[in-house]
């Protein structure tokens, strides 16, 4: 075909199929209309130019469920049309269940999570009551309860430190363990500071009830103090100790000279055991040679309580040995003290019995 003829063909066609403007009683475009006179699809040979206008107008047209569309005649044109009012209705539809079941999912969750907070909100409190913590600290707690909640993450209150932040937890354990440390004889004249690092290094562990938790003859590696329930400390022998056995076992049980003559101790809140650690910390810079126990100690019941192991005692006195050089004897100053004390108890009887005779 020749220039001409297509020239021709061009204002033959532009004539019988106008377009600026557009003359329905000639011909009519339909939907088609607004693409040809926007030029992309007949002028336009950029391909990204065409893709972006063509899914706008299908967009539009779907969202609104071609209430826009004018359409011809012409009978596919319309079925084009109806479908394009159909499918958008379909989608609109979609959207909704999609909603729904998102608002319904969000309620539920929400209800269970009040109720959730409910519960632990009520546990939360019996735990606080039942270490003597202040009840201010129970918002920071409840804070960071409902947020695990909210991650679908369950909450353990006997485990309650391992989920708080480091200050919160650095605060509460300050408040639970600062009073017990300050019971122990060895430890009642150490400087603050350092009883603010034991603090840091005691770790909460739970005994089931009727479970050891030493065993007389095995090393002694760590100290408890215990914060809730009860347990019993007594020998497999009571006869075959001396009375040195009797005042170890005594002391690490922080019980008065008036009970000694008991084999069997009652240990509860605020007791603890395991305090020949702090001596052996003294005389040992590697993981040897530990104190063998000289009791069984069994829980009554479930027993909350902190630990302090051995290792993380002796990192502690590594660091601050001037400390607990000056304020923790040794075993043999111990014994050396406790020799001086039986000799002044000697010079006292036998000058009590001289001052009888002469009398």
């Amino acid at each position: 075909m020749s220039k001409f003829e297509q020239r021709n063909m061009i204002n033959l066609i532009t004539e019988y199929c106008p377009i600026n403007p557009g003359n329905a009683t000639i011909f009519d475009f339909g939907i088609f209309l607004e693409a040809l006179e926007s030029g992309v699809v007949l002028d336009s040979v950029d391909f990204p130019q065409k893709f972006i206008k063509c899914f706008w107008w299908g967009l539009q047209n779907l969202s609104s469920l071609g209430q826009n569309l004018e359409t011809s005649t012409y009978i596919w044109e319309n079925c084009f049309a109806i479908s394009i009012s159909i499918i958008g209705l379909l989608l609109f539809l979609y959207l909704i269940g999609n909603l729904q079941t998102y608002l319904q999912l969000a309620t539920a969750k929400s209800e269970e999570l009040g109720e959730k907070m409910k519960l632990k909100e009520q546990e939360i409190e019996f735990w606080i009551e039942k270490n003597g913590l202040p009840k201010e600290e129970k918002a920071s707690i409840m804070q960071k309860v409902k947020h695990k909640l909210e991650e679908n993450r369950e909450v353990d209150i006997e485990n309650l430190l391992s989920i708080l932040p480091s200050e919160d937890r650095k605060r509460i354990k300050h408040l639970l363990c600062f009073p017990l440390l300050q019971k122990v004889p060895m430890l009642e004249n150490m400087e603050r500071e350092i009883l603010d690092i034991i603090c840091q290094n005691l770790k909460p562990v739970i005994y089931p009830e009727s479970s050891y938790m030493i065993r007389e003859g095995d090393p002694l590696d760590r100290m408890i103090f215990i914060t809730h329930g009860t347990a019993w400390a007594y020998t497999n022998n009571a006869s075959g100790h001396n009375s040195s056995d009797h005042s170890a076992n005594n002391e690490a049980l922080n019980v008065s000279s008036s009970t000694r003559s008991s084999s069997t101790r009652r240990l509860k809140k605020c007791d603890f055991f395991g305090e020949e650690l702090l001596g052996w910390s003294r005389t040992h810079s590697h993981i040897i040679d530990f104190p063998i126990a000289t009791i069984n100690v069994k829980s009554h019941t479930k027993v909350e309580a902190f630990s302090l192991m051995a290792n993380d005692l002796l990192n502690i006195v590594k660091k601050n040995y001037r400390f607990f050089r000056r304020n923790i004897p040794t075993n043999q100053q111990r014994q050396e003290t406790s020799v001086q004390l039986d000799n002044d108890d000697d010079v006292k009887s036998q000058s009590s019995k001289y001052q009888r005779l002469h009398k």
